[in-house]
């Protein structure tokens, strides 16, 4: 009967979590470790897990053949205040705390963007985070998000 309970307190709130109409809400706001695909042709491009791109076609042929696939612990993401997501690495960080800060961002083979500091809502590194990491996260952008009327 011990075991039934258990089972019935860790089962219980994994179906209760996916019944919720929430669901969609909260794989908004958890984040999601980002890839780095190398394709053949030597062009890499950074994806977020949940957006992994298909490597079949619907007939079930291979569209593309990947070269490489890996999970960069240095690999950033960086979101706007308007919910934009930017992933890259950091190359560099200019200003002080008398001027405006930017940061330098490698987002391509030849793509680097700057970025205002103040124009940030977070910046993380989403494949170096821990379980407690990832749910605090989650946590602040849920309390960011602004009431449904």
């Amino acid at each position: 009967m011990r075991r039934f309970a258990t089972v019935l307190l860790i089962v219980g709130p994994v179906l209760l979590v996916a019944l919720l109409p929430m669901r969609p809400l909260l794989l908004a706001v958890w984040p999601a470790p980002v890839d780095e695909v190398v394709r053949p042709d030597g062009r890499w491009v950074l994806v977020p897990w949940l957006r992994a791109p298909s490597l079949f076609d619907d007939h079930g042929k291979t569209r593309e053949v990947i070269g490489a696939r890996t999970r960069p612990l240095s690999l950033v993401e960086v979101q706007f205040h308007d919910g934009v997501r930017v992933h890259g690495y950091l190359v560099d960080r200019t200003g002080n705390p008398d001027t405006e800060s930017s940061l330098l961002l490698q987002t391509g083979p030849d793509d680097r963007r700057f970025l205002r500091v103040n124009d940030l809502a977070f910046v993380f590194y989403p494949n170096d985070m821990s379980l407690t990491d990832r749910v605090r996260l989650a946590w602040e952008r849920l309390k960011q998000r602004q009431p449904i009327s």
